[in-house]
């Protein structure tokens, strides 16, 4: 959340220093509860400042098989919002509201800037009443008002009162109208206030949204809702919760996989985190989602692993890795889609010995403390649920009032373990070193690293602040040794 900028000055900014620690595209994501005067000074924006550097929706995307590469998009802003797809020669442009009116914009227009039809538009709204209520087509003899019932309950202009007396009259004996099945009399009497309120929501949530094809023909990436069965193209993307893609993955894997090999999602946090808390992003990555989005400002064991994971390709400074191969449209190999199965066997050994560490006296506190520090450290798995489940979390013993250099290498046993990973490409190795005081565990430093990208051999292990933030000088010396138990050839 923030204050009240402005738009302009956001664009302004980007355009100065979006590519400066890397030239991939930035993709800019609308959430559009604009008007139509207000979207039109939006895309006038958006042209005269950064026309020349926007990758829109090609006239010829019905030919296109596969999204445009990333090199072919550097130095690019991709902009993603809800639209139209195809612009025919004379678009719509839905007003919303109660009421609809229709306007013909012709594209030459559109992109040369002219934009016509708004005053129309507004005046005409204005200057309208609401609709009066649909001329029905039949009465009942039970009605005693002799008032029209509508053929149809589903239609956007039905009143409450109009769709109670309609299914009450329905429950006594018509046949001849909407099925409601085993509803009672009793129970739509009785429930007639909240009928009334229950329709006027209705028609709240039905309001149509406004569409502006001058700001549409702006777009890199339209909106749309997933669908394995339907025809969609290669410039759409859909928008999922967390819950939904965690559903493909235990039901649909292969289907979602195969989905992503050629068309985009993007995860997003579900409405119940009101704290800003995150959802793990590994099960998002299994199903080949590109853009998998967390609350930033939440420094929580996810965003962790999210650093982690872009850190091969320079952290914070770029936000694109590759996805594993079997996840590319043009691979040829053995199926992989088994993330998800329980009885899947082991296929990499891992064993981590800590051995020592130095200046472990955490972020806030200076050199010469006279705190007594009591650190051990903790290693654990966090990945897919088959390999958390498999891999319980391990601990080393507790050195005693010694921040400066503890060593757990001449206690026999004490700082070895040793984990069993089926699902390598999505597996994070999680360091956290705690300080066992009096008043509980209180976390030093920590650190994430993917299993791919670790190295067999004594490694340094840098720790960081619970805000991602180098500690200087802080480290954990540890033996790494990773054995493969059944090769994928």
């Amino acid at each position: 959340m923030t204050s009240k900028i402005l738009f302009k000055d956001v664009i302004v900014a980007l355009k100065q220093h979006a590519f400066a620690n890397n030239p991939f595209p930035l993709i800019l994501s609308f959430e559009m509860h604009c008007g139509l005067k207000a979207q039109k000074r939006i895309a006038e924006i958006l042209k005269a400042n950064i026309a020349d550097m926007l990758f829109v929706v090609p006239e010829d995307h019905e030919n296109h098989k596969h999204y445009v590469s990333l090199e072919s998009l550097k130095n690019k802003f991709v902009i993603k919002c809800k639209g139209k797809l195809t612009l025919n020669e004379n678009v719509d442009c839905e007003e919303i509201g109660e009421f609809k009116t229709n306007h013909r914009f012709n594209l030459a227009q559109i992109n040369q800037g002219v934009y016509v039809g708004e005053d129309r538009t507004l005046k005409v709204l204005s200057q309208r009443g609401p609709r009066k209520p649909l001329e029905n087509k039949r009465t009942l003899a039970q009605d005693k008002g002799k008032e029209d019932i509508p053929m149809s309950a589903t239609d956007v202009d039905l009143r409450a009162n109009e769709v109670r007396k309609f299914l009450k009259y329905q429950t006594a004996g018509d046949q001849n109208g909407l099925d409601i099945g085993n509803r009672r009399e009793s129970t739509l009497s009785s429930r007639s206030s909240e009928d009334d309120n229950s329709m006027e929501k209705a028609k709240k949530k039905k309001k149509k949204r406004k569409f502006l094809p001058e700001l549409n023909v702006l777009y890199g990436l339209i909106g749309r809702k997933i669908s394995f069965g339907s025809l969609c193209s290669v410039y759409e993307i859909a928008s999922l919760k967390e819950n939904k893609i965690e559903v493909f993955f235990k039901n649909n894997l292969k289907e979602i996989v195969e989905y992503h090999k050629r068309f985009f999602t993007r995860i997003y946090p579900g409405n119940f985190r009101v704290d800003s808390s995150n959802y793990s992003p590994t099960i998002s990555w299994a199903t080949g989602s590109q853009i998998v989005a967390l609350n930033f400002q939440n420094d929580d064991e996810p965003m962790l692993l999210n650093y982690a994971k872009f850190k091969p390709n320079g952290g914070k400074k770029c936000g694109y890795v590759l996805r594993p191969k079997y996840m590319l449209h043009d691979y040829k190999g053995p199926e992989q889609n088994t993330q998800n199965d329980p009885q899947k066997k082991p296929v990499k050994r891992v064993t981590i010995e800590i051995i020592s560490g130095q200046a472990l006296r955490g972020a806030s506190e200076e050199p010469d403390s006279k705190k007594t520090v009591n650190p051990y450290v903790e290693v654990k798995v966090r990945g897919l649920p088959v390999d958390e489940k498999n891999n319980k979390p391990q601990k080393t013993q507790t050195v005693q009032n010694n921040a400066f250099h503890p060593v757990w290498a001449s206690r026999t046993g004490a700082g070895e373990f040793t984990f069993d990973i089926a699902n390598p490409d999505f597996t994070f190795f999680v360091f956290t070193v705690m300080n066992d005081s009096l008043g509980g565990g209180k976390m030093i430093g920590w650190y994430a690293i993917e299993l791919n990208n670790m190295v067999s051999g004594y490694r340094n292990i840098p720790l960081h602040k619970k805000n991602l933030k180098l500690i200087k000088h802080s480290y954990i010396f540890c033996r790494v040794s990773i054995t493969d138990l059944n090769p994928i050839l």
